[in-house]
């Protein structure tokens, strides 16, 4: 591209020919390479740097033409149309030689010679190489069942995968029909003789609790809040239980009202007032004040 040209710049200078050669001919980014500044500016980041020159004659002017290599900071200023044009900084008699020497380059929104090309980074390889990539086999790869025989809980990555492996082609439909679960072979249903004594055995327990609850309330000075009817539960309908889950389940229901019967003597111990008794260091009443 060019960046200078023989003649008066716009600003009233004199571009001359030796220096037009002198740069071309002695430019060497090896032994001292011209940046890329902003207006001229130099207290920043460079935008880039000069990789080589040429001289030659356009229209009977001689011609200074640039290779550049733009930062990318230059090249997307570029793009929002900004830092269209170069103005050459020439520095003569550059290390004693005798010859002017392409010292920097300031890239403006405005050309400072006439006959400057306009700067338009949009060179294309016409078949760029990004890189060579290979196919991704997932033919291969496969998913274990599903423990709780779940067939219609397909994950979204399950999906994925069986596209990918059969590259783009449809995936097989998957089965609705859910396997029947098997039963435990000494499974039985609850006859009515087991539904009575286990509802006995329910009333006996709740006996036990209320008695319970009502002598909490009387040692509690407290008020107790109100308490909301539950609302009426309607009895599942029986379910399939072994026999020895029966027997465990009534094992257990005996051993708690074994330790609710335990509990309510322990409080109807504790609720009498042995004689001679001191009150508690809070005080119970105007008749017994606190023991400090």
């Amino acid at each position: 591209m060019a960046i200078a040209t023989e003649g008066q710049s716009v600003d009233g200078r004199e571009i001359s020919a030796k220096w037009i050669t002198d740069m071309a001919d002695t430019y060497d980014p090896t032994f001292y390479c011209a940046q890329l500044w902003p207006d001229h500016e130099k207290w920043g980041e460079n935008l880039g740097y000069v990789q080589a020159l040429k001289a030659d004659k356009v229209d009977g002017k001689h011609t200074l033409f640039a290779i550049l290599c733009p930062t990318r900071d230059l090249i997307y200023q570029n793009q929002r149309g900004q830092y269209k044009f170069c103005s050459i900084e020439p520095l003569d008699n550059f290390t004693g030689q005798g010859k002017t020497y392409l010292f920097a380059v300031g890239v403006t929104d405005i050309p400072a010679s006439t006959g400057t090309t306009m700067l338009k980074f949009s060179a294309k390889h016409p078949s760029p190489t990004v890189g060579t990539s290979q196919p991704l086999d997932l033919s291969g790869f496969s998913f274990p069942e599903d423990e709780q025989g779940a067939p219609d809980r397909v994950s979204l990555l399950h999906k994925v995968f069986n596209f990918l492996g059969g590259h783009g082609a449809p995936t097989a439909a998957i089965p609705t029909e859910s396997p029947t679960r098997p039963q435990p072979e000494d499974s039985i249903d609850m006859n009515e003789e087991q539904m009575n004594k286990l509802a006995g055995m329910f009333t006996a327990l709740g006996t036990q609790i209320e008695t319970f609850g009502a002598k909490v309330d009387a040692l509690t000075a407290d008020k107790q809040p109100a308490v909301t009817e539950p609302a009426t539960v309607v009895d599942p309908a029986p379910v399939a239980v072994t026999s020895e889950q029966f027997s465990a389940f009534e094992q257990t229901l005996k051993g708690l009202g074994e330790q609710l019967t335990g509990l309510n003597a322990k409080i109807e111990k504790f609720s009498v007032e042995a004689p001679d008794q001191r009150p508690d260091a809070l005080g119970g009443s105007d008749t017994h004040p606190t023991v400090c």
